[in-house]
């Protein structure tokens, strides 16, 4: 099981590394006392995180943690000094999935250890991947928003938004391992739920979307990113095959 630990007590940290030295199966990928620094540094099954940090802190560690593009999430262990039931339902909210208050009797290295090797099946049972293209999934959206605008979509209309948010959803899918294939059950909920509008609406603005493009876009453009049959009856693509085909782009 690799783990990286997020800790600004060193006394702490070392007291972690040696109990797992001894510790058949577990090996520290990394340490560091900086959120910022520990997001660069998850590729690991398993993460001791400390809500109490030199550089930023857990909480915003646990939230940006959600925004990076891993193939699976990595089983999160929070420590923390506080008991407050706020902050506690805050880390589960953000995908904290065990807290460990450190002022408990029994807080030691070794019962880090344990509850790790409790869970330790179903961690190794979805290995890190380490090849992802992008970042974040705002890096992403960003370029998917840069590329479509080069085709003569335009990003600061609420149907581009729409094209954008579900191109980004099926290339998230994509590279996580977990594609999507339906428009109806995967892509229109998705969107339906973030603008707080119909199925309907957002179809149906989406398509307007794609013929304007194809109406008044450079038909060279067009073919350059999206290099497949269109509709004959409409001069443009189909709304499913135009948002599959284009997200082709950043895979």
């Amino acid at each position: 099981m690799k783990i990286l630990i997020v800790e600004d007590d060193k006394a702490a940290v070392e007291a972690i590394k040696d109990a797992m030295s001894y510790t058949e199966g577990m090996q520290v990928v990394g340490t560091t006392d900086s959120a910022t620094q520990g997001l660069k540094l998850v590729n690991p099954h398993a993460i001791i995180l400390d809500l109490e940090l030199n550089e930023g802190d857990g909480l915003n560690f646990l939230k940006n943690l959600s925004t990076l593009m891993l193939n699976y999430k990595p089983f999160v262990l929070v420590t923390t000094n506080t008991t407050s039931k706020t902050v506690h339902d805050i880390v589960r909210n953000n995908g904290g999935d065990f807290i460990y208050t450190k002022n408990t009797l029994n807080y030691n290295p070794h019962a880090l250890i344990s509850i790790l090797q409790s869970v330790d099946d179903y961690l190794e049972a979805a290995p890190p991947k380490e090849d992802l293209r992008w970042v974040s999934r705002t890096e992403l959206r960003k370029a998917i928003a840069k590329l479509l605008a080069e085709i003569s979509f335009m990003p600061s209309q609420l149907s581009v938004n729409y094209i954008i948010d579900a191109i980004l959803l099926i290339v998230v899918s994509h590279e996580t391992n977990h594609p999507v294939m339906d428009l109806a059950n995967d892509v229109y909920p998705h969107l339906m739920s973030k603008y707080i509008n119909s199925a309907v609406n957002i179809e149906k603005a989406m398509r307007g979307a794609i013929d304007k493009a194809w109406t008044f876009g450079d038909p060279k453009l067009l073919q350059k990113y999206y290099p497949f049959p269109i509709n004959s009856s409409t001069g443009s693509p189909k709304l499913k095959d135009f948002l599959f085909g284009f997200a082709q782009n950043f895979y």
